[in-house]
């Protein structure tokens, strides 16, 4: 599920919202993709600790330092460099 349409169910002030968790769950997704900005590592390490599904990113990260930083963080399950831009 890519989810950068929108405001995703599970961003709000202070942090996640149980009924994201339940709507993914609902959904057997089998993993979420850009839940946040690209430069959010620390909500993306929010995200794949509590939200209880992998997380993709990385289609818009353009640099080997903001993929380091995006794997420092343990934000992500699956990395998804652009080999194109």
């Amino acid at each position: 599920m890519d989810s950068t349409l929108g405001e995703p169910l599970w961003r709000q002030p202070g942090g996640s919202r149980p009924e994201g968790r339940a709507y993914a769950g609902e959904f057997n997704l089998a993993w979420i993709e850009e839940a946040t900005r690209p430069d959010d590592y620390a909500g993306y390490t929010h995200l794949r600790v509590h939200g209880g599904i992998p997380i993709a990113a990385g289609e818009n990260l353009h640099t080997v330092a903001e993929f380091t930083a995006l794997i420092q963080a343990g934000g992500v399950d699956f990395p998804e460099p652009d080999l194109t831009t």
